[in-house]
């Protein structure tokens, strides 16, 4: 039961994260459904702090995971059939909104609109920064610390 309470919390601020990444380029594309539709306080608090938390989530989950294994994969190993592959599904689930909603807010706000809206340019720029930590831990990668230098 606990396991399930957390994940509903998970999704529920991954929503609210999403939401205001989706509310952010809507704004700087100027497609929002009202033009005097602005990003409050309220959405800059979710893509700020609850951003940071959902990235946490994701970087805590894939650093504690082994290379080439999938997240998650040693707690439910006693599991059934059907909760491995619920919980697969949701991790790919979430996985991917984290990625979808870093990268937009990294094309939009940094590449195509940058400075339009400070919030979504340092987003972008703050995702692509964790993006890269993430794959680094997740694959293992280490910079070498025995490489010559100056030609020794």
């Amino acid at each position: 039961m606990k396991a399930v309470f957390g994940g509903v919390i998970a999704f529920v601020l991954l929503g609210l994260y999403a939401s205001s990444v989706v509310m952010a380029i809507a704004i700087v594309m100027r497609k929002a459904p009202a033009p005097d539709l602005v990003f409050t306080e309220g959405f800059r608090l979710a893509m700020t702090t609850i951003g940071a938390l959902v990235s946490a989530l994701v970087i805590s989950v894939l650093a504690a995971t082994d290379v080439g294994e999938a997240p998650l994969d040693r707690s439910l190993r006693d599991a059934s059939r059907t909760t491995r592959n619920a919980v697969f599904y949701a991790m790919i689930a979430y996985l991917g909104c984290w990625v979808v909603c870093g990268l937009a807010s990294f094309v939009v706000g940094v590449m195509v609109y940058p400075n339009v809206l400070s919030i979504l340019t340092d987003h972008g720029k703050a995702w692509i920064g964790l993006a890269v930590a993430t794959g680094y831990a997740y694959f293992g990668l280490r910079p070498a610390s025995s490489a010559p230098r100056n030609g020794e």
